[in-house]
């Protein structure tokens, strides 16, 4: 993980409330803010609108805590909960326990003015989810010649074509058992018989979104 993966960011600002069905129609109707909502979660979250801006976490308020004690907390965001807590040991600033959420971790702290801080990796929880689901169901093949007659034939050689779409699919981590196209088509290529319609940017770029397709 690099100094840079490991900078959290200030991406929501944690509200403990009573009447969370009350607070988050207030938001929603009057700021348009876009109420999310998971049938296992206590937390309700608040979507900034348009995703741009600071979202809003709603959390119940605890008996023993009173209005206007503590009702606020600032939650940065990182995927890697665990080696910024060792970094931030390093300078000084220590956490209390980590605590488990639902596929994610978060721990809180203090500032020197006492104001409540999290750290959490709460908002990359479905992208973990989705990433383990795929390396379980193991590598997909895909066939590149349906890739290529799908998209139409462009006027290019059968190495550059591969090369391109080499190049494309390193981007995208896809792994691909890549075999001969068509014989007619290489000889209609080898014959320039099909003139150019498309850059080869365009191809590029189509397999690309095709093996993405695929994978997902």
């Amino acid at each position: 993980m690099t100094d840079r993966q490991c900078e959290p960011v200030l991406g929501r600002i944690l509200l403990y409330v009573h009447d969370i069905e009350g607070v988050a129609e207030f938001y929603a109707v009057h700021f348009g803010f876009r109420i999310l909502k998971e049938e296992s979660d206590r937390i309700v979250e608040l979507e900034s609108p348009g995703g741009t801006g600071n979202n809003i976490m709603l959390h119940p308020l605890g008996r023993g805590r009173k209005s206007g004690q503590t009702v606020a907390k600032l939650v940065f965001d990182i995927p890697d909960v665990t080696a910024f807590c060792a970094r931030a040991a390093r300078h000084g600033l220590e956490f209390g326990p980590m605590h488990e959420g639902d596929g994610y971790v978060f721990v809180n702290a203090k500032d020197p003015a006492g104001n409540s801080i999290s750290v959490s990796s709460r908002v990359f929880r479905h992208g973990r989810e989705a990433a383990a689901d795929k390396a379980a169901a193991g590598p997909r093949q895909t066939d590149l010649q349906e890739v290529i007659m799908a998209a139409g034939v462009p006027a290019l050689t059968h190495a550059q074509l591969r090369l391109g779409y080499d190049a494309a699919l390193t981007e995208t981590g896809v792994r691909l058992d890549i075999q001969a196209v068509h014989d007619t088509w290489l000889r209609q290529v080898a014959a320039k018989k099909t003139p150019p319609r498309k850059p080869l940017g365009h191809w590029i770029d189509f397999c690309r979104r095709r093996a993405e397709e695929t994978r997902g």
